[in-house]
């Protein structure tokens, strides 16, 4: 990151709900770009762009269909990739093969617990995304802004808590939630969720797959062992 930058942001999202059965999804992902106040220069005019061109009226996830559109959309992100101070990481798990704790009913779990499920991931993709750019945490303010899906007080209460209180992760300066059709760059961290799950879960196309480059992807299917994905090899 920028030395001259005074802040780092991480833009986080979700896609996938936190339940299990028949009405949820197979698969729970956790988006996050990074970036600084020097990269968001650069990233707001290139997301004015992908706005334009998608004339996206709505969030930008509600456009990308057809096959025209996603193509476009995946080299326009290639763009966004280059910028000196962004980087992009997607987390993603399969719910049948998942390991960890809080989604299905273990010996040592005895119910369903879809706040903790929800912070528990947070976390380790926090963790590793730390651990894999530590070197670039220069800057001592650090914001995490995430999209409102904590509906009540306490559980952004308790999500602060835990995860200022790891000492795996730096400090959080301010853990902000927003609304998602106001702040273009939690729209574009939602897109790349969607990508993510188009390229993992539901494509088999090559160019499906190509998007997934831009991202540093990881399986969290056992959160104690994540594995980072080519998507090559998908």
């Amino acid at each position: 990151m920028s030395q001259s930058s005074s802040r780092t942001f991480l833009f986080l999202d979700e896609v996938g709900d936190q339940g299990i059965g028949k009405h949820s999804s197979d698969f729970y992902i956790i988006t996050v770009a990074v970036t600084t106040r020097d990269g968001l220069k650069y990233l707001t005019p290139q997301l004015a762009r992908l706005r334009y061109f998608l004339d996206a009226t709505k969030e930008f996830k509600d456009h990308y269909k057809g096959r025209a559109v996603q193509n476009k959309t995946l080299d326009l992100l290639s763009y966004i990739a280059d910028i000196e101070d962004f980087h992009a990481f997607s987390f993603y798990l399969n719910k049948h093969n998942f390991t960890g704790p809080y989604l299905h009913k273990t010996e040592s779990e005895s119910t369903h617990n879809p706040p903790r499920f929800r912070n528990f991931t947070i976390r380790i993709a926090l963790e590793i995304l730390y651990k894999n750019l530590a070197s670039h945490f220069d800057n001592p303010e650090m914001e995490l802004v995430i999209d409102r899906f904590l509906t009540k007080p306490d559980e952004e209460i308790n999500l602060r808590a835990y995860l200022n209180n790891n000492y795996n992760l730096p400090y959080f300066l301010h853990i902000t939630q927003v609304d998602s059709q106001y702040c273009d760059p939690i729209q574009f961290t939602d897109l790349l969720g969607t990508i993510t799950k188009c390229g993992v879960f539901e494509s088999d196309e090559k160019k499906a797959k190509t998007g997934l480059k831009n991202l540093s992807l990881f399986c969290i299917d056992d959160p104690d062992a994540p594995k980072e994905k080519d998507p090559d090899t998908l």
